[in-house]
């Protein structure tokens, strides 16, 4: 961070393949919230959540079940959820943008676009040195309500 590079929390998923479901979705919200709440983030810092590698016969109902307990549990600890979509996230471009997130975080990956565009994109190539650290590059969409990283 002294380099100036922010801190983004992004809450990883299993191995691709992986089933959402309702009650997985309140699980890794809890753990989200508790886990960035116990390491002394502020409130309002946005936490991510990430869909990407889903099992392609979940029934879209569960994926949307899912993301929207994992926003309500992140949401309820005083924190701000975002979704990072990446490859295999089950769900189409309407269905993205019916989710209650406000912020959505493009991968490099091919992936359908909510209609409220994205507020952060990976960009190509992954994987940059950085004052010797290995980084995505993001690139920042302006908005109303910028999402909120730690940094100096």
């Amino acid at each position: 961070m002294e380099s100036g590079l922010g801190l983004m929390i992004v809450q990883r998923v299993k191995n691709p393949g992986w089933i959402p479901t309702p009650s997985l979705g309140t699980e890794y919200g809890q753990n989200a919230a508790n886990h960035v709440s116990n390491l002394g983030f502020p409130e309002g810092i946005t936490v991510f959540l990430d869909l990407e590698g889903i099992d392609l016969n979940t029934p879209s109902s569960d994926i949307i079940a899912y993301c929207t307990n994992w926003y309500n549990e992140v949401e309820n600890k005083g924190f701000s959820p975002g979704i990072y979509i990446a490859y295999d996230s089950g769900l189409d471009s309407s269905q993205l943008s019916n989710l209650p997130f406000k912020y959505y975080w493009k991968s490099g990956s091919n992936v359908p676009v909510p209609d409220t565009g994205w507020d952060l994109i990976q960009q190509l190539p992954l994987d940059i040195i950085v004052n010797g650290l290995q980084i995505d590059e993001n690139l920042t969409q302006s908005t109303d309500t910028p999402v909120r990283w730690l940094h100096l």
